[in-house]
């Protein structure tokens, strides 16, 4: 083992330290990339991921419920979906904010799925989920442009 490493040279241990970092970074951003697209959380003891994805000129937004327990909320959920726009944006005084709404049903089914299709195309968005007395407000960034 020792021979082995008495045969870098200074330069192939420079060059491996720097690939490796580029690997790691390079992870990292995937992994940050892939994150922001996808968000997870739970609620009525279902797990809900919402997930931004394209179909061609469309932006649709994926609901996949997953039933944690058999006493899983089952009913209405009503969702909201808005475009982020940041606080220091200026906009017109009789703009008004284009909201998608839609109301879904959970059944006792342990797996779902619910796509909503948004009209606009932006960065960020804020979704609001409500279900039952629960309510969630989570923001989605899609980094896919048209």
């Amino acid at each position: 083992m020792e021979n082995m490493i008495k045969k870098f040279s200074a330069k192939q241990i420079i060059l491996l330290s720097i690939f490796s970092i580029a690997i790691i970074a390079g992870c990292v951003a995937l992994g940050n990339y892939y994150s922001q697209r996808r968000v997870g959380f739970k609620m009525g003891n279902n797990r809900l991921i919402i997930h931004t994805e394209r179909q061609g000129e469309i932006l649709l937004f994926s609901v996949h419920k997953n039933s944690l327990s058999s006493n899983a909320y089952i009913g209405t959920v009503d969702i909201a979906i808005s475009p982020n726009i940041p606080a220091d944006t200026q906009v017109p005084q009789d703009f008004e904010l284009p909201i998608v709404y839609e109301q879904i049903v959970f059944s006792n089914a342990k797996n779902e799925v619910f796509y909503i299709e948004v009209p606009y195309w932006r960065y960020e968005y804020l979704v609001l989920i409500q279900a039952g007395s629960e309510q969630a407000l989570r923001r989605i960034k899609h980094n896919v442009s048209l």
